[in-house]
């Protein structure tokens, strides 16, 4: 199921929404409209210029509405994260990697963030250079205490990764690239980091575990093209007088 001549991404999109309280009661977050379209409208967009030849997208709350969304887009295959409410995203990754879309190299994303377009070539010059795992960041940002924080070496190698670092050289920006040489051990990390931490576990968390490892995971930069998380009412307020003023996706959706 994986496909070999370009670049699978995965889309997590099975979590509740909850901090944007009332706007997620009936409509998934991946459904939130920002600018005139729903986020997940953006991400697959997104995935688009990057390369993607298969765009996969993981479920979960309220899965009546994201699903036909979903395909409406061009998702194929949709899966469904059933624990989506009880658990971390790591168990969506796991939901993607036992229907087959992580035996190659494949980009990670997250349903909740839009990204200027123009990053999509850093995406594809990662994925066609990288020989490790590599996390996308930047350091253009002040990080606040919600904010993925991470550490690195003279190398750009990832020493720490977690929100609460103390000292950090970047912010995490939400995707993570994995080249098919790297598939088994990613894998394998994966499952490391769900038995020690269960059912909580992040996918951020994985990348932490390969700081340890004898193959720590790299880090690629956007610094300098811009990006929006949405996490709760004043995210979204500025996503959408961001996207009002500065169309980014014109002629893309």
């Amino acid at each position: 199921m994986t496909d070999r001549t370009g670049i699978t991404v995965i889309i997590l999109a099975a979590g509740t929404g909850s901090r944007l309280g009332a706007r997620t009661a009936e409509t998934p977050k991946p459904c939130v409209v920002a600018g005139g379209h729903p986020l997940l409208a953006y991400d697959v967009a997104f995935a688009r210029q990057a390369g993607a030849t298969r765009v996969a997208v993981v479920t979960g709350y309220r899965r009546e509405v994201s699903e036909p969304l979903a395909r409406s887009l061009g998702a194929d295959p949709v899966l469904w994260n059933p624990r989506f409410a009880d658990a971390g995203n790591l168990l969506s990754l796991k939901v993607a990697r036992d229907a087959g879309l992580c035996d190659g190299g494949f980009l990670l994303m997250n349903a909740d963030h839009v990204y200027k377009p123009s990053i999509a070539a850093v995406i594809q010059k990662t994925a066609a250079e990288a020989t490790r795992v590599t996390g996308f960041v930047d350091r253009d940002r002040k990080l606040g205490p919600d904010d993925m924080k991470v550490r690195v070496d003279a190398d750009g190698r990832i020493t720490a990764i977690a929100k609460t670092l103390d000292e950090w050289d970047a912010g995490y920006v939400g995707m993570t690239w994995v080249p098919p040489a790297c598939a088994a051990e990613h894998a394998r990390m994966c499952e490391e980091v769900w038995r020690e931490k269960g059912d909580p576990a992040h996918v951020e968390a994985v990348l932490h575990r390969m700081a340890a490892s004898p193959e720590p995971a790299d880090t690629a930069d956007i610094s300098g093209h811009g990006w929006h998380e949405i996490d709760d009412e004043r995210d979204l307020a500025r996503a959408e007088k961001a996207l009002r003023e500065n169309p980014w996706y014109e002629g893309l959706l």
